[in-house]
């Protein structure tokens, strides 16, 4: 079972976890970084790139579910492509379907990161044919200045999108208003 140390769990989340006959569970994961996107990906397609040791690897090129095609969904569990490990139960026979390393950064020739280490596992697991079973009864809190959840990670988008527009109040922590002298 992962559990991130920058989430906050419902009681009752390993119990709702185990409910599952599935190989892989995840609870219902938004990223602590604006737009707080769901943590609910599709593998749109792949790309071949250079990594940062000369070596040609693919990555995917993901897509991430949006809130209103959550608000879609009439099931308590659906599957995905990938999704984070911050809430995650697998069963330790799928590590016997993938090679080690099972995390690691990729890095481009350029030395910009093109996959972190939770969507490396993910990819693994998705090219070894494991979909993961997304419970959105489990909704774990991610910290970060604020605490983003699936129900209010869409107002915070558009908060933080007015006050940094410049039509909001405020735009790089100045409000317009006051005169700085």
């Amino acid at each position: 079972m992962f559990l991130d140390t920058d989430q906050i769990y419902p009681p009752d989340y390993y119990v709702k976890m185990f409910e599952h006959d599935e190989l892989i569970v995840s609870a219902l994961n938004t990223a602590r970084y604006y737009p707080f996107d769901l943590c609910v990906f599709s593998v749109e397609q792949e790309e071949e790139i250079v990594d940062e040791n000369g070596n040609k690897v693919t990555v995917p090129l993901f897509k991430a579910m949006q809130s209103d095609e959550l608000m879609t969904i009439e099931k308590d569990c659906f599957y995905c492509d990938m999704t984070g490990t911050g809430a995650m139960m697998i069963s330790a026979e799928i590590l016997d379907k993938i090679k080690k390393p099972y995390f690691k950064d990729v890095f481009s020739i350029d030395g910009h990161r093109v996959l972190c280490d939770d969507f490396y596992f993910g990819y693994k697991l998705y090219k070894a044919g494991q979909r993961v079973l997304i419970d959105t009864r489990i909704i774990p809190g991610h910290l970060a200045k604020i605490m983003v959840k699936p129900y209010n990670a869409l107002e915070l988008r558009r908060a933080y999108e007015k006050v940094n527009s410049g039509f909001g109040y405020w735009k790089n922590g100045i409000d317009p208003k006051v005169t700085l002298k």
